[in-house]
């Protein structure tokens, strides 16, 4: 079965700033701790992060060296910027003198593929080309289409090294959509304990907690239901811990969600 982080993953949890789904943050301060927050577009996504600090001017500060730590990862792992190192790398073909981020990134994928015989496979931007192809033009890939892109997926191509990355297959393209939203959650955790910051709650497509809110034993964050809008699956506390989940209903190419962003690589189509 395919993983969710081989395509675009917008996540399946539901951080509901406006309701009672996230509890732990009132508007204001709590007492002497002042709480900050800020949001951005990164990762083809909504970013929020939101700290408590003694300290507003610290509390800003912890906020722009976070944000600036999601900034430089997008440089490197973003699709959605022409000049990311990732998208020099799908487009050449190969990558000269990678940023050692990217390069350890790459070789956690290569090893989650290897340990899931391929079923996790960060090459598999070729189908999701495809699929977004033929979704604009009102249709779905054909068994010509998903067998002529599938040629053009598989992990054991992708040459990864200090020096040099490549690809070594005509076609083919990598996403880390599956992966960098959490690697710049975890960049920016460490950023704002580095700043002093021992409360926090980061939404930069998968959510990550720094330590507890106040007067609460945990972050509460729901799993949105993947059928029923504006219903919860479930409720999961995050003391100091990451919540990542994907869903079909996210990004969908037909409407009885047979069809949508989570890929088997070894067939082309959605498990």
């Amino acid at each position: 079965m395919a993983m969710g982080g081989a395509v675009l993953s917008y996540g399946g949890w539901r951080l509901a700033r406006n309701s009672d789904w996230l509890e732990g943050i009132g508007p204001g301060g709590h007492g002497h701790l002042k709480k900050v927050s800020r949001s951005c577009r990164a990762l083809g996504t909504d970013v929020h992060l939101t700290v408590f600090h003694e300290d507003a001017r610290t509390a800003e500060k912890a906020l722009s060296a976070a944000f600036t730590e999601i900034d430089r990862v997008e440089d490197l792992m973003s699709l959605y910027r022409a000049d990311s190192q990732l998208s020099r790398l799908n487009r050449n073909g190969s990558l000269t003198a990678p940023d050692p981020d990217l390069v350890r990134i790459l070789q956690t994928a290569s090893r989650l593929s290897a340990r899931t015989g391929g079923a996790f496979d960060v090459t598999v931007q070729p189908l999701w080309r495809l699929y977004a192809r033929r979704d604009k033009a009102g249709a779905l890939p054909d068994g010509e289409d998903l067998s002529r892109t599938r040629a053009k997926v598989d992990w054991r191509k992708l040459e990864v090294r200090p020096e040099n990355i490549r690809l070594h297959g005509e076609g083919m393209a990598v996403t880390l959509n599956g992966m960098a939203q959490g690697f710049a959650t975890d960049a920016a955790r460490r950023i704002l304990r580095c700043h002093g910051i021992r409360s926090a709650l980061i939404d930069a497509g998968e959510v990550g907690a720094v330590g507890k809110p106040l007067h609460k034993a945990n972050w509460t964050v729901g799993i949105q239901h993947p059928r029923q809008q504006g219903e919860l699956l479930g409720i999961s506390n995050l003391e100091g811990r990451c919540l990542a989940t994907s869903g079909d209903y996210e990004t969908r190419f037909s409407d009885d969600y047979r069809f949508h962003h989570l890929f088997d690589p070894q067939t082309g189509r959605s498990p």
